[in-house]
């Protein structure tokens, strides 16, 4: 059985990464990651919208939270009752492997630190290159990058993924109701 105390661990590091580097995001990407954020959390699918005042109530919920730990430090994790930095991929993967599950921590874009756990779908070789595709995700934090390369393994993350292509499919799908092609006014012969 996972320890929920490492996972909880992880998602802590993932909160103090938010709470740190939200500000990395233009207004308009932050709201969306943050949705995207509030989904994963509620288990609301990607094609989904949740209800906007709970939503917004959420954001300022989060918003406040981070204020508390945005001084944090990122928290050492349990391991075999041995206390690992959380940037410590193969001890952390030791422990979780034997469950399935995959840990990732590292940094992304605007050297944001990144963490997250997942649950292990697949593994191949492709030309020769490691490539693991993960699963159902226990902890993430807001950027959540569906690829990434760590330890020289291309690392596949299917939620963040769901979510990219729920975006990309909203924007680019033919709208609801078909638009008329009756023009509005009409001259009389």
């Amino acid at each position: 059985m996972t320890d929920s105390k490492l996972i909880g661990t992880i998602q802590h590091n993932c909160d103090i990464s938010d709470a740190r580097d939200n500000g990395i995001y233009s207004i308009c990407a932050l709201v969306l990651k943050l949705r995207n954020l509030y989904k994963w959390e509620h288990d609301i699918q990607p094609w989904q919208e949740p209800e906007t005042a709970a939503l917004l109530d959420w954001i300022e919920a989060k918003e406040t939270y981070w204020e508390t730990i945005v001084e944090d430090s990122y928290l050492s994790l349990e391991v075999d009752g041995r206390d690992e930095d959380p940037f410590e991929l193969r001890q952390v993967n030791s422990l979780l492997a034997r469950e399935g599950l995959v840990y990732g921590a590292g940094y992304g874009r605007s050297l944001k630190a990144i963490f997250f756990v997942a649950e292990q779908a697949g593994q191949e070789t492709v030309e020769g290159c490691p490539v693991v595709i993960l699963g159902r995700e226990m902890a993430r934090e807001l950027s959540c990058p569906f690829a990434m390369l760590q330890d020289k393994t291309i690392i596949i993350r299917r939620d963040p993924l769901r979510f990219f292509s729920g975006i990309i499919s909203r924007r680019y799908a033919p709208p609801a109701k078909p638009r008329s092609t009756t023009p509005l006014i009409t001259t009389a012969s």
